[in-house]
């Protein structure tokens, strides 16, 4: 059967890749795609055979102590390896994750989350993948994809109210219309032309009840639904709690419900359908019972990822796996184990790096610097872009750049002086599409109206100035509505657009098709961002026009004007490096009470009752043996098994983690005896909510600290 699905996945590719070139042109995947896919079934059979070999031995009947060593014989010869995929901008990497996503699902049956930094990036890579699972569902695989971000309805987000249309994706995979879908009366997006559902993708509100086989998520989400304890009935059989689908709605249900008592959990009675619409009764067929778990995780952009929040995504995911291990009743670590697969074309050190964040040891490919050459060579023939760079006297920054859009604008768009030539050269002129690159959001917002003010004065005639209006042209930041992130790909999309204003997430892996031509607002802070935002154009035939407006007088910026060519000769050797420190021990206190809370969770399969304050005593009780097992349990979780930690440094952690129980349990003591405990841990203000926002925060307090410290001191 592997090799029939093998053969299906490619030819989804193929199809896939179809999408984004022209009609006569045959898409290729290359050398160093075909390499890694190798690599990654031979893995996946060695994998799949480990498993098997783990089930047989624990089926024998055998003495526990020669099962242990019959599977520790088992373990020496099979070791679980994060992979870093080291290529180039633009050069196919997502291609890389989406085929490796399918094959894990398909071999090992585990299900896979790709995550990226951002919502932008996340909607489009989801809306890349509906295409591609489209292609896959055309051969009957019947897999499914879900959008797992952001907090509030997507589905309000995705609607347009005026056309009253689905907005979410732009273009029908099966006409290749851009006519939108509409919600139809089983709720299922349909295509206005040709009326194909798309019944197997899935919106963040769906996810607890289909829990789709790839989950496209920010590292926020699942922060959010893992380690808050908001609604842990739904959330956790999105982690490898027991669930049973329900035979009327096809949902899934979680044995972690408040509908269920004692008996349901003993399998005796029936368990009711915790959606509301349906309220069937189920049937409790131990056979029927699953645990859907995750295990694959693909970290894309990891160039984004450092300091604090790079300290919170390791936890999420030591977290997560450690859960999952409880879950499915496996205390060894190769016996159940999360494999990750990272992408990178702009950090320093990044072995070392993912090392740190995923706390396992790291293999790349292309292996060695020499073997990175052979696929991929410097053709000195082709330009990809060119890069002017200006220093600005006798104006403000913001008036110069203002101007320089507003030029760019006219000369391509209206007064359309190059077409010629370009079109001449290069067959196409692909320079139609701007982007004002600014990275402080107030400097954005400036510009925004800046520009619609000062077009009035350039002879701008009402068409133009009604696009370059503040409320229609968009400034796309990490601040924006989904609504209007939607929007923005949509015109995308359509080509409704010719200028637009973007600070970080634009540079975060988005393939905005028809960009070619950037304005940079200063140098950029660091040279990861800088290629990175750079690499954005030059991946047409036309070669990208990039343009830094320098800031007068920063030392950054006036070095890049003083050394341009060595500036950028050598941009390898300038990439920073994105340093984790994991031992941090404010993080450990504030983090203790989302840990303390995920485990309580995890045990309702025994209990719903334990999510009350009364019932759950003897796991906050300090002297209660179950407490110490939370505390053994965080404990691994802060500090790990590995040897980044000193004995004095994992007993500093203990101390916290003893400390901030007691505090949790001094809260639970006076609290009403039938109150939910995550009610009263968030009343409290002892959960933290997200992994960004909390980062900037502890960032400040780490900062006051270090500076009292030097005051006493």
């Amino acid at each position: 059967p592997y090799i029939e699905q093998i053969f299906y996945i490619f030819k989804a590719i193929k199809d896939y890749l179809k999408t984004f070139i022209p009609k006569n042109d045959d898409p290729r995947l290359h050398l160093f795609q075909w390499e890694n896919t190798i690599w990654r079934i031979k893995y996946l059979i060695k994998k799949l055979k480990f498993k098997k070999d783990i089930r047989e031995v624990l089926n024998r009947k055998q003495n526990t102590d020669e099962k242990k060593k019959e599977i520790q014989i088992l373990e020496s010869n099979y070791k679980s390896e994060a992979r870093i995929i080291k290529a180039p901008t633009g050069s196919g990497k997502t291609v890389i994750f989406y085929i490796d996503s399918l094959l894990h699902y398909f071999f090992l049956k585990e299900r896979v989350v790709i995550i990226f930094p951002t919502r932008l990036l996340n909607l489009e890579m989801f809306q890349n993948l509906t295409t591609l699972i489209y292609f896959l569902n055309k051969h009957k695989m019947n897999i499914t994809a879900g959008l797992f971000i952001g907090k509030s309805s997507f589905k309000m987000a995705s609607f347009d109210k005026k056309s009253r249309n689905f907005t979410l994706i732009p273009v029908c995979p099966e006409c290749r219309s851009k006519i939108s879908f509409s919600f139809n009366t089983d709720n299922i997006p349909e295509c206005n032309s040709c009326h194909h559902k798309l019944d197997y993708i899935y919106l963040p509100e769906q996810i607890s009840k289909v829990l789709p086989d790839i989950l496209v998520a920010t590292p926020d989400k699942l922060f959010w639904d893992l380690l808050t304890g908001w609604y842990a009935a739904g959330n956790l059989g999105n982690f490898g709690a027991q669930v049973i689908k329900c035979p009327n709605c096809n949902q899934y249900s979680s044995f972690l419900n408040k509908e269920q008592n004692n008996s349901y959990v003993n399998r005796e009675s029936q368990v009711k359908c915790m959606h509301k619409d349906c309220n069937a009764k189920i049937p409790l067929d131990v056979i029927k019972v699953e645990r859907k778990t995750i295990g694959f995780i693909i970290l894309d952009e990891i160039h984004s990822i450092s300091g604090l929040t790079g300290i919170f995504i390791s936890k999420l995911i030591k977290s997560l796996k450690l859960i999952q291990r409880k879950f499915i009743g496996i205390n060894n670590s190769r016996s159940f184990d999360i494999d990750i697969e990272t992408g990178t074309a702009t950090i320093a050190e990044e072995q070392k790096f993912i090392e740190k964040l995923v706390e396992k040891k790291v293999s790349s490919f292309p292996s060695e610097e020499e073997e990175y050459k052979k696929y991929f060579l410097i053709d000195n023939d082709n330009i990809r872009y060119r890069i002017l760079v200006l220093n600005n006297i006798f104006t403000s920054l913001r008036r110069a750049f203002t101007y320089l859009n507003l030029y760019n604008f006219k000369s391509y768009n209206i007064d359309n002086k190059y077409n010629h030539l370009l079109s001449s050269k290069y067959g196409i002129n692909d320079l139609g599409l701007g982007c004002g690159y600014l990275y402080r959001k107030n400097d954005g917002y400036a510009v925004k109206q800046s520009i619609f003010q000062f077009s009035k004065g350039l002879g701008f005639n009402i068409k133009h100035q009604n696009e370059l209006n503040s409320q229609n042209l968009l400034f796309i930041s990490g601040n924006s509505k989904q609504a209007e992130v939607i929007k923005f790909l949509k015109e995308i999309e359509n080509k409704d657009i010719s200028l637009f204003l973007a600070n970080q997430v634009v540079s975060l892996g988005l393939n905005i098709k028809g960009l070619n031509r950037i304005t940079l607002f200063g140098t950029p802070k660091s040279m990861n961002e800088q290629i990175q935002t750079i690499g954005r154009i030059g991946r047409s035939k036309t070669p990208g026009m990039a343009t830094i407006l320098l800031y007068p007088n920063l030392p950054r910026d006036e070095y890049l004007y003083e050394n341009l060519h060595f500036y950028f000769l050598n941009c390898n050797r300038l990439f920073e490096s994105n340093p984790i420190q994991n031992y941090n021990l404010y993080i450990s206190e504030i983090l203790t009470p989302n840990l303390f809370l995920l485990y309580l969770n995890s045990e309702l399969e025994k209990n719903y009752r334990y999510k009350m304050k009364n019932y759950s005593r003897q796991y906050w009780d300090h002297e209660s043996p179950l407490n110490r097992i939370i505390v053994k349990f965080i404990l691994l979780v802060l500090s790990g098994s590995g040897d980044d930690f000193t004995k004095k440094q994992r007993q500093k952690i203990f101390n916290i983690i003893k400390t901030t129980l007691m505090k949790i349990e001094q809260k639970l003591v006076v609290a009403g005896q039938y109150e939910f405990v995550n009610d009263i841990l968030n009343r409290n203000n002892l959960i933290i909510k997200g992994i960004r926002g909390t980062s900037s925060q502890v960032g400040i307090k780490i900062n006051e600290i270090n500076e009292n410290y030097i005051k006493k001191n």
